[in-house]
């Protein structure tokens, strides 16, 4: 298949695209260049000077946030008896992005007043439509049933849900004690 092949099938028929074995890298880079571009420009007041720094960290913050993330759904997709590779579901991971660029264009559009709330509500279906694809695409490299994948998806979010509540017990736990301690000295 050739590169606009792939970006077609990418644009109107992800699903069919992201169970494809063999993907395009450098489509994979160029949609993350794009991303990374449309994320840049929904940031109010950059400076001249700044643009290329933010540009390098976003981009890097995707490709090691999404690189960390395909590692930790392979662990546990192969917990959960799944069978398919880290690679492919890091690949289709970064492919499954390519809605955010939808994003800027929009922006501009939709710069102030009631077209606002029309554009958080894009937002929302667009990063909606992003988790779709994102979970579509485990459930296609490991052959997992939804529930599960799922499951999986939101594990990060689940564990620092758990790990807040922790941590705030601590921290409570810790304000009784120093309150108990200073009422014990006061008497």
């Amino acid at each position: 298949m050739s590169l606009l092949e792939d970006f077609y099938n990418l644009l109107f028929h992800p699903l069919y695209f992201l169970k494809k074995k063999s993907k395009s890298v450098i489509l994979c880079i160029f949609i993350t260049l794009l991303v990374t571009l449309s994320l840049l420009s929904l940031i109010p007041g950059i400076e001249k000077g700044d643009q290329a720094f933010l540009f390098f960290s976003l981009l890097v913050l995707i490709f090691l946030s999404l690189f960390f993330f395909s590692i930790f759904y392979h662990f546990f997709c192969g917990i959960f008896k799944g069978k398919g590779e880290a690679l492919p579901l890091y690949i289709s991971l970064l492919y499954s992005l390519w809605p955010l660029i939808l994003l800027a264009p929009l922006r501009i559009l939709c710069f102030k007043g009631v077209l606002q709330e029309v554009f958080s509500f894009i937002l929302f279906i667009t990063l909606g439509y992003v988790i779709f694809l994102q979970i579509n695409a485990m459930r296609l490299n490991y052959s997992l049933e939804g529930g599960t994948v799922l499951f999986i998806y939101f594990l990060p979010l689940i564990f620092s849900f758990f790990l807040s509540l922790l941590a705030l017990f601590l921290i409570l736990l810790l304000l009784f004690g120093v309150a108990l301690k200073f009422y014990s000295l006061a008497f």
